[in-house]
């Protein structure tokens, strides 16, 4: 065995879980080698240009819709060549092509959990209880949410829980006017940012209804990619608000859309322990958060609000409570808790003590 780490995941798109596996990769004292099931490089790097510094270069294996019996022919065929240390694969549908590609043998296995809404799918659910008993993964759940569910559906299961977390010195406060200048928003506007999927789960409709009951010098600073782009267009048009309604694209440097925030904004529908607002409060950026999944697990300090899911009327109050008041900055209780190298130093010792518990030989230290 090396001091290789495989990560699986589904798609190497920007998103929260995806900003996880990279960050494991560059705090981790192994070498890690993250595989993508979708997608192509190429394509990737279009729109994540942050992916080309990462080395190893991350492998896609650009699996056809559906299963795909090749792809786990090949994804076991480069597992069996990098000889990992331990393989750590991110949500069901990696779980389910590792597993099956490791048959006979067997791996040493980390499974993270970073939601668990997909556990009310009683086919879905069924069908990772048995890549479960087959492949007898070490369980994470990224926060107390997550952790509940799970408990819920599989109380016998040993589940560790690892919280999500940041790089606390690329993610520090910014000088705002300098990132607006960047993003090319204006100065002297009162900014709500968003950095997320456009897509329903993410609830950002919701905030651009609540937009439209803020003051006119408001403007929402909206950050990704996703299929709804146009529908929350044409829904900005609808309410008179696209002026002030900012779609950025994907931005290569979130530090940024958060530093040049007032507030930061995730109204999600759906959650498990979400980066982004961690990201933000990490800038020292106040934040309001929609009442789902570990919202607990990221407010609850000074400089942090929650808001009903769903509710565009109870967000724009919180808001307008919020236009233009000096506001405290959260910075100082994120960093005790969700700083990255208390996670990567977790997920370490974590591989090690799985090989462990594989091959029942100890592992020396020192190396």
């Amino acid at each position: 065995m090396t001091d290789r780490i495989v990560q699986v995941v589904q798609h190497l798109q920007p998103g929260g879980l995806e900003n996880v596996a990279l960050n494991l990769a560059k705090h981790s004292r192994f070498e890690h080698h993250i595989i993508s099931l979708d997608g192509e490089y190429d394509a990737a790097i279009s729109v994540w240009q942050g992916l080309g510094s990462l080395a190893p270069r991350p492998i896609f294996l650009n699996k056809p819709s559906g299963i795909s019996g090749s792809t786990i022919i090949k994804l076991a065929r480069l597992i069996k060549q990098l000889k990992p240390l331990a393989v750590h694969t991110h949500h069901i549908g990696p779980l389910f092509y590792t597993a099956l590609g490791q048959m006979p043998r067997r791996l040493t296995l980390v499974h993270t959990e970073h939601d668990a809404w997909h556990l009310q799918n009683a086919k879905a659910r069924h069908l990772q209880t048995l890549l479960m008993y087959w492949a007898k993964p070490q369980h994470v759940s990224v926060g107390s949410h997550v952790a509940a569910t799970v408990h819920n559906w599989w109380p016998k299961l040993n589940s560790q829980t690892i919280l999500n977390s940041v790089d606390m010195q690329r993610f520090s406060p910014q000088d705002k006017t300098v990132c607006r200048q960047a993003l090319q928003l204006p100065e002297d506007a009162w900014i709500i940012a968003c950095a997320a999927r456009l897509e329903p789960v993410k609830g950002v409709d919701v905030l651009i209804r609540a937009h439209a009951n803020l003051p006119s010098d408001s403007h929402l600073a909206l950050g990704g990619l996703g299929s709804q782009r146009e529908v929350l267009a044409a829904l900005c048009d609808e309410l008179g608000t696209r002026e002030r309604v900012h779609f950025l694209g994907h931005v290569e440097m979130p530090e940024q859309l958060y530093g040049a925030a007032d507030v930061y904004c995730q109204p999600s529908r759906q959650e498990g322990l979400p980066l982004a607002p961690i990201e933000a409060q990490a800038c020292g950026t106040p934040c309001v958060v929609s009442a789902v999944g570990a919202s607990a697990q990221i407010s609850g300090w000074p400089g942090s609000w929650t808001v009903p899911a769903e509710d565009s009327d109870a967000l724009a109050n919180t808001l307008n409570e919020l236009y233009r008041q000096p506001l405290p900055s959260p910075r100082e209780s994120v960093q005790e808790v969700f700083d990255i190298q208390k996670m990567s130093q977790a997920y370490d010792a974590l591989y090690v003590a799985q090989s462990q518990r594989r091959t029942g030989r100890p592992r020396d230290e020192a190396r």
